[in-house]
């Protein structure tokens, strides 16, 4: 740039001019660039800001790193290290600027997945299922292997596979875009195991034992009052005469364990106290029985087996000791457990 000063004169002074020359340079100018937050695999498109001291417009560029850019809006394509360059360019008036920022995108939190498993509803009915619901709405892909099963799966929120027999399954899910991403489970599909029922009738009391297995909650009717339970063991009395009962589950096709008992008389071992022989009254029993007798420790003192059904049953015990001893009539239903006494 020329600036020309001059005196124009008078009658006494001829006219006088000179020049300068000087350079106007650009104004330097800054960047308010702020701070990127670090982001996880799978996290939504985002927006960045920056502005130059100049009100200049500042423009923005992936240097390195796993995203794409748009405008002002990043688009992340991985896991890793990103760094991001915003520029203002400057103009006649100012100097370029330029400033750097980086952030760092992880991969998917732990618990990105929820899975739940649903056994089958019945034996043999195979219709167990695996359900997965992810956090992050992405591509993903899913191999699963177990009983006649070894299927691929794509999906983006949630997956649901039917139709599964009982076994162990492995289910292993990748993600497009994560290359050595992949995350394993090990998962078990089981169906209810068979109602069953161990009886017992106890003679001193004239109470019925039952012992349960295959379920967690258990419904028994006996002589038409309804129970309910959730422990494997439940002691119920009995009446005189035919008692009723009825066992079953809250899974209809488990079936229904259905008895009939006689309350027996007190007097199905007798005498007792007792001498030498015991006789056992079997004429309500009508199935082939065992009979054991124990003494107070628990050890076994007799041991015999009746094979004609009903009839008087009678065992010399000329040889025990006195005191106090448990007969137990074993058949294929129940167990009757007399307490007598040797004189």
């Amino acid at each position: 740039m020329v600036v020309k000063a001059s005196q124009a004169g008078n009658s006494n002074f001829d006219e006088v001019s000179a020049e300068q020359t000087f350079k106007v340079l650009q104004a330097s100018q800054t960047l308010n660039f702020k701070e990127i937050a670090d982001k996880k695999f799978g996290s939504k498109p985002f927006e960045i800001s920056a502005t130059a001291s100049s009100g200049l417009p500042v423009t923005f560029s992936i240097v390195s790193g796993p995203a794409t850019i748009s405008g002002n809006t990043i688009n992340i394509t991985g896991t890793g290290t990103v760094v991001v360059k915003a520029v203002q360019v400057g103009n006649a008036n100012y100097q370029s600027v330029q400033e750097l920022k980086t952030f760092r995108i992880s991969e998917l939190p732990i618990n990105n997945f929820m899975i739940r498993t649903f056994s089958s509803t019945c034996v043999s009915s195979d219709n167990g299922r695996i359900e997965i619901k992810v956090e992050n709405k992405l591509n993903y892909n899913a191999i699963i292997k177990g009983p006649g099963l070894d299927n691929p799966y794509s999906f983006t929120d949630s997956l649901k596979i039917t139709n599964l027999k009982p076994g162990t399954y492995s289910l292993c899910i990748t993600v497009e875009g994560l290359k050595d991403y992949v995350q394993c489970y090990e998962l078990i599909i089981t169906e209810p195991k068979e109602l069953k029922t161990y009886i017992s009738i106890n003679r001193n009391t004239n109470f019925i034992d039952l012992t349960l297995a295959g379920s967690s909650t258990y419904t028994i009717e006996l002589n038409g009052k309804k129970y309910n339970t959730r422990l494997p063991f439940i002691s119920l009395p009995l009446e005189k005469g035919n008692n009723n009962i009825k066992i079953y589950t809250d899974i209809p096709c488990q079936g229904v364990i259905s008895k009939n008992i006689e309350g027996f008389s007190p007097l199905l071992v007798y005498p007792n106290p007792f001498l030498d022989i015991l006789k056992i009254d079997l004429r309500e029993i009508s199935s082939n029985s065992k009979i054991v007798i124990t003494g107070s420790t628990g050890k076994t003192v007799y041991s015999g087996t009746n094979n004609n059904i009903g009839g008087i049953f009678e065992i010399n015990l000329t040889h025990l000791n006195p005191g106090t001893y448990y007969v137990q009539i074993i058949t294929n239903d129940v167990v009757i457990t007399n307490k007598v006494l040797k004189l």
